[in-house]
């Protein structure tokens, strides 16, 4: 049978999963999580393709890695199964970054009690592992049974995978719009593990997407001594009433939202301090309300140049998500391949965070492709972004048998 139950395909993923949860890195730095996926599919029938090494310089990023003979200096790989020469192209994305969190080591942590947790000072706290994990599955499955796909009766050229790292800040995804590689893209299928749906449940079409802006302030001042502030400018004061006079722009009820998650100042307490730094975002329901808060947060710095005189200070724009309105032509499929594995389907499941797939999706929507991003329901552990997250190791054979059955009719192999 083509689509394996769920026992067969646990026995696959969990292993993965449990790898890929020890190796948790941050944005832009996957490399160790990049060797592991490479090594995992550099034998099968695939076509591997990287990131231009020449992006890397745009982020940041100076130093290269050589993969099976190719310069690599931002970490990512689409891998193609190649079915006929001509067709359509179906590609589904997951995501490999972790975030900068230190691991719960508490006993009733399942990666703690079953040995899997993680060796860096990372942790997978989202379920990228658990995306990975499913993408490579798929793979297998799909590798191991290629003489069939390329002898039955059906529309697809090409069926590939994104590993897309430096989802957390939303800035990994705009690396792939400067690539020709969703270009020929059809039909683009983005998933996310948890995020409240309950276990065996499936959201096939996701709503209410939140559109963000990630960004960082730089504010430069003038040191002076405590007693002769007069002399300074005084770069920490500046910043406080910038975070002062931008909360005050944010309203939860209509779901325009600032935060600010890091703050910056070295110095000593009898100094006046010449440099404060932040990083924040901000997010909204709609464009036009993001537009606002941009245009919002970008006055409250020139009142707070006026209102500090002498202070410079500098808004540098990080990465971006968009709000997303998934294809209804790809909902229906999608709809009977989660019946088909046994799940319950969730209608307006309401998503309420943001993600930088939107951009791959708005992407391909625009170069008259479909784009669809859906949720898979997991118990958790705890929530999103904590130390003791876990999610259901079951979800992973639930999500991968769904994507399974999704191309096994495509494939004409229902």
């Amino acid at each position: 049978m083509f689509v394996p139950a769920k026992e067969a395909l646990a026995a696959i993923a969990i292993p993965l999963r449990r790898a890929l949860h020890q190796c948790a890195e941050p944005d832009f730095h996957e490399w160790q999580t990049l060797d592991f996926i490479v090594n995992c599919l550099k034998d099968l029938p695939l076509e591997l393709k990287f990131l231009p090494a020449a992006l890397g310089a745009q982020y940041g990023v100076s130093q290269t890695h050589k993969i099976l003979g190719h310069a690599v200096t931002i970490p990512g790989l689409m891998a193609s199964l190649h079915l006929k020469p001509v067709g359509k192209h179906v590609a589904l994305r997951c995501d490999m970054d972790a975030l900068p969190i230190v691991e719960s080591r508490a006993l009733d942590h399942l990666p703690t009690r079953e040995h899997f947790s993680s060796q860096t000072a990372c942790m997978h706290a989202c379920g990228h592992d658990g995306h990975m994990a499913i993408a490579l599955t798929i793979l297998q499955i799909l590798c191991h049974n290629v003489d069939l796909l390329r002898a039955t009766k059906h529309d697809l050229a090409t069926i590939s995978f994104i590993f897309q790292g430096a989802e957390e800040g939303c800035a990994g995804a705009q690396v792939w719009l400067q690539t020709p590689y969703l270009d020929d893209i059809d039909e683009l299928y983005c998933l996310h593990l948890g995020m409240g749906l309950a276990q065996g449940y499936f959201a096939s079409r996701v709503e209410h997407f939140l559109a963000t802006r990630k960004f960082d302030v730089h504010v430069q001042g003038k040191k002076a001594h405590a007693g002769r502030p007069q002399e300074g400018v005084h770069a920490l004061h500046a910043l406080c009433h910038l975070i002062d006079r931008a909360m005050a722009l944010q309203d939860p009820k209509a779901t325009r939202l600032i935060n600010f998650g890091t703050l910056t100042c070295l110095g000593a307490r009898n100094i006046v301090p010449d440099e404060a730094c932040a990083q924040g975002e901000i997010r909204a329901l709609s464009r036009n309300e993001l537009a606002t808060l941009t245009q919002g947060l970008e006055q409250a710095i020139k009142a707070t140049a006026h209102y500090v005189p002498g202070c410079q200070i500098k808004l540098n724009y990080r990465g971006w998500g968009l709000t997303i309105d998934g294809s209804k032509s790809l909902e229906a499929a999608l709809n009977q391949a989660a019946l088909d594995s046994g799940l319950q389907l969730s209608p307006h499941f309401a998503f309420q965070a943001s993600e930088d797939a939107s951009l791959l999706i708005d992407y391909v929507q625009a170069h008259g492709g479909q784009g669809i991003y859906s949720v898979c329901g997991s118990t958790l552990a705890a929530g999103h972004h904590q130390v003791n997250f876990d999610f259901n190791e079951k979800t992973l054979a639930d999500a991968a048998q769904v994507y399974l059955y999704l191309l096994a009719r495509r494939l004409g192999l229902n």
